[in-house]
């Protein structure tokens, strides 16, 4: 007898302590009938479940849509048409409404137990803590099965879309849910999808209806954008940046339109796989993912000639500058990710020769390209892929820095599975002798050896070459290049001379040099612009940098208590004038 109590009170326990399903909510509800869903709580690492208690309040021709009770005064009769209308008639862009868009482009979504195409949609207040919280999402337990084809613990059992309520009209709104929508679609052909494809094809369809709201995210990537395509695996949960998901889509839509994206989510391959699996109905035949990776780097540190987006006005990527040489930057190459840097050499004596060491421990995955243009000339580009060797320097000589081009931008992407792993990128100067036979040897950081991340030091003033333009604005004074001019018979000599000015002077232009370039009140990069006058106005709008008087007050002598004025002005007319002509030389070349 105690046995059998024991074993019933053991069967009681274990029918208490499992998940209980939600009362499945009837077909065809009627308007004012009240359902409990199972929804999800996201403020905890891992969803938890939830009863989600709501009104049916409004029937379209794709929708069953219910409030949670809670939201019953929030939620206006209004509010719901006008969501309802962009869903089923009008979205911003194309023919029809937000859902037979989807729809025609993608397919329909699943139908796996209650045989109605119409979906649920619950409206409630998502609660999530994290920094990008949750706004949309579906449960794969609602459509999924177990092998005896039966519903999954706690399913609802109808496709059920949840949506949060705030903002219900607005772009980012409607965005969500036909993000959530074809993600949806895509589940029934590729469950196992990995997150960052089903981030980039469903952030492309919102775009495809004209609706712009997730185009917000991608300055925010143009800000840390080394960050993985495919995301960062942090524990038990992927992290993705969505500004990059976004601009992939577009990327994707430059390149092979819609009908390649729309094509993707019905290949059963995974990830990297699916995207290779699907080229060929393109008609790509000869590339292949890594292809389209680096393209897509390449275009986002460029993004000028024909590098430059077609359909979006991307923002500068927060790229890192060398605008001194020797000069030297240490950034972070992650796995599907890209890394750029970038070589200013604007007055670079073309009579010199810049050389540049790439140095990086393992280039599994490893792609670098070069990209030059001249600020005279920024749309026209000069090209070329790289090969870098493992765990030493590779050297690459330019002899025609300063002429044929004054911005080189390293860009290098890897498309690998890999740990982020730094790098380096070191410049250096070589300069022709005075007798002309043999180069000195170049000006250069020494090291031990060994793969040392190394960080540079701006604050302390290089010995040798340097950016001859970098003192010409800001706190040179007037005695020190009137001397350079005059004492100097050649210009190697003045240019030596110049490079010895005040670090005010160095940092005031490095400041117009980072301002004109991009880091600027519009945020744009006055020397990209195509037509000169452009360039012009965006610089004095932007940058107007207080040039210093070049003059020095000389205590009058006895002999003449009314002379005064500059020692430039009393015996260096002529370095004043080379002085003068250098300014608007420069000047000149920057306003373009």
């Amino acid at each position: 007898m105690r046995l059998v109590r024991v074993a019933l009170v053991a069967m009681l326990l274990a029918f208490v302590a499992a998940p209980a399903f939600a009362a499945v909510c009837p077909k065809n509800p009627a308007i004012g009938s009240e359902c409990t869903f199972n929804g999800w709580d996201f403020t905890l690492i891992d969803p938890v479940e939830i009863p989600l208690v709501a009104t049916c309040r409004a029937k379209s021709e794709h929708l069953y849509v219910f409030v949670e009770n809670s939201l019953s005064n929030a939620i206006t009769d209004q509010r719901l048409e006008t969501f309802l209308d962009a869903v089923e008639n009008a979205a911003p862009n194309g023919e029809g409404g937000i859902f037979p868009q989807v729809v025609a482009e993608f397919g329909p979504p699943p139908d796996v137990f209650d045989d109605d195409p119409i979906l649920y949609l619950v409206i409630h207040r998502i609660d999530d803590t994290t920094l990008f919280p949750v706004t949309a999402y579906f449960r794969d337990v609602d459509v999924g099965k177990t092998a005896f084809n039966e519903p999954l613990e706690g399913s609802n059992q109808h496709e059920v879309i949840f949506l949060h309520h705030e903002n219900l009209e607005s772009d980012e709104r409607l965005s969500d849910f036909a993000r959530v929508l074809v993600d949806l679609v895509h589940w029934q052909y590729d469950p196992e999808e990995e997150p960052w494809v089903r981030d980039v094809v469903g952030r492309r369809a919102a775009l495809m209806t004209g609706l712009e709201a997730y185009k917000l995210d991608i300055p925010r990537f143009a800000q840390d954008p080394d960050f993985p395509l495919v995301g960062k695996n942090d524990g038990d949960r992927i992290t993705l940046d969505h500004g990059a998901s976004t601009l992939f889509g577009i990327y994707l839509f430059e390149r092979l339109g819609d009908g390649f994206v729309s094509s993707w989510i019905y290949d059963a391959l995974h990830g990297v796989a699916g995207f290779e699996h699907t080229l060929p109905l393109s008609g790509d035949t000869t590339h292949t993912f890594c292809d389209y990776l680096h393209d897509w780097v390449v275009k986002n540190g460029v993004n000028r000639g024909e590098y430059a987006y077609s359909t979006y006005e991307l923002p500068r990527f927060n790229i890192p500058i060398i605008r001194r040489h020797p000069g030297q930057s240490n950034p972070t190459l992650y796995g599907y990710a890209g890394s750029w840097v970038e070589i200013d050499a604007l007055g670079f004596d073309p009579a010199n020769t810049l050389e540049v060491s790439y140095q990086i421990a393992d280039t599994t995955g490893v792609r670098l390209t070069t990209v030059k243009f001249h600020a005279e000339r920024p749309a026209e580009l000069i090209v070329e892929e790289l090969t870098v060797a493992a765990g030493q320097p590779s050297v690459f000589v330019f002899d025609d820095a300063g002429e044929a081009w004054t911005t080189l931008t390293l860009v290098s992407s890897r498309c690998a599975d890999v740990a982020p792993m730094a790098y380096s990128v070191k410049t250096s100067v070589i300069e022709p002798s005075l007798d002309g036979d043999e180069d000195l040897e170049p000006e250069i950081e020494e090291e031990d050896g060994d793969f040392d991340e190394v960080e540079p030091e701006p604050e302390a003033e290089p010995e040798g070459e340097s950016d001859p333009d970098s003192t010409l604005y800001g706190a040179l004074r007037c005695p020190d290049i009137h001397a350079c001019y005059l004492d100097c018979s050649s210009r190697a000599c003045q240019q030596a001379c110049i490079q010895n000015g005040t670090p005010r002077g160095q940092e005031d232009w490095e400041k117009y040099q980072a301002c004109i370039t991009g880091h600027n009140p519009d945020g744009k990069d006055c020397l990209a612009l195509d037509n000169a006058e452009d360039r012009k106005t965006c610089i004095i709008r932007n940058c107007h940098l207080e040039e210093e008087a070049c003059r020095v007050e000389e205590t009058p002598t006895a002999d003449n208590d009314d002379v005064g004025g500059s020692s430039c002005q009393a015996t260096g007319g002529a370095g004043a004038l080379a002085l003068t002509f250098s300014l608007l030389a420069f000047a000149r070349r920057r306003r373009g």
